[in-house]
């Protein structure tokens, strides 16, 4: 979690799961989460449904931008519009577009 994030966590149970949900007002933070357990990112202006896999989500002056490190999320706004992001690929909710496959090191 970077200065200036604000950010708020929840978990609940779910039967033998538990579902986590995060909501990040402003800043950015990066996250890794299991395979096989629930978990779901809002910003003020979009949503992710993700599966285990690690990313990073920003959410500064009205936009969202995603950095998807490993695994696959999909990526919606409050709308329920959704892009479904891949492995190694940068998504701007706002503008939406995708940027180049980033280089894994």
């Amino acid at each position: 979690m970077n200065t200036e994030t604000s950010v708020t966590f929840g978990a609940e149970n779910i039967g033998k799961k538990v579902r986590y949900d995060l909501q990040l007002a402003k800043g950015e933070l990066y996250v890794e989460v299991i395979p096989g357990h629930p978990f779901t990112a809002k910003t003020p202006n979009a949503q992710l449904i993700i599966t285990g896999t690690r990313f990073s989500v920003n959410h500064q002056d009205g936009q969202t931008d995603l950095t998807l490190v490993k695994g696959s999320v999909r990526f919606g706004n409050t709308k329920s519009q959704w892009t479904d992001v891949s492995e190694g690929y940068a998504f701007n909710h706002c503008r939406k577009y995708f940027t180049n496959r980033i280089e894994q090191g």
